[in-house]
């Protein structure tokens, strides 16, 4: 295609004029003339091309092609979890080693100190525990009892536990024992109380014998 500098119009490879048209116009024919429009060629292959350039935009920021995508057509179960832990690290890594040492702590040590100048609290250390948020779970039912293994095996403290849940572990504590003093002043014996119950919700014998005693 070439461009006509007298008519000002584009002309193909044969010297043919090449007319534009736009919506609404009535355009009337020259005997001889007829009107042919662009019929492109379609490429194969693009999936694959969008696919792959995904991919290395993906490994690139640290993600997964399903996170970054939300194509989780070609993943399974097994698969998506083992994917997500790689990038459950990164975010782990990041958490602790930059958000809460040159962000959260920065902002912490700045109250702490205005506080303490302006007398509002006194110089006593203060306990300070950072929790960030918990991952959602892919199957909540057994990651929760390989917690729960975990800490009756001695691998992991319930504090651990109840952080990587995104909790604080005080509160947690102060809630349960809140609860239990509730429970026992109305005398109501739940299957989620370990005290008086065992993990398949039936009531423990020294429980039961004080009852009927």
């Amino acid at each position: 295609m070439v461009f006509d500098e007298v008519t000002g119009g584009d002309k193909d490879a044969s010297g043919r004029t090449i007319e534009g048209l736009e919506p609404g116009v009535v355009e009337y024919l020259k005997p001889g003339e007829d009107i042919r429009f662009g019929q492109p060629a379609s490429t194969s292959g693009y999936a694959e091309y969008a696919q792959l350039h995904n991919h290395a935009v993906a490994a690139g920021l640290g993600l997964t092609y399903e996170l970054l995508t939300g194509d989780l057509s070609k993943v399974n179960y097994s698969s998506i979890r083992a994917g997500l832990l790689e990038f459950r690290r990164r975010v782990d890594a990041t958490q602790k080693h930059v958000l809460i040492p040159q962000i959260c702590q920065p902002v912490w040590n700045q109250f702490l100190t205005t506080a303490q100048a302006a007398g509002l609290i006194g110089n006593t250390p203060i306990r300070l525990q950072w929790t960030p948020p918990r991952f959602e779970s892919v199957d909540p039912v057994k990651d929760i009892m390989a917690e729960v293994l975990s800490v009756r095996n001695g691998l992991m403290s319930p504090q651990t536990a109840i952080s990587r849940q995104g909790y604080d572990p005080d509160v947690v504590m102060a809630e349960f024992n809140e609860m239990y003093q509730i429970w026992d002043l109305y005398k109501i014996i739940v299957d989620v109380d370990a005290r008086k119950t065992t993990k398949n919700g039936q009531q423990k014998m020294e429980t039961a014998n004080a009852n009927h005693g």
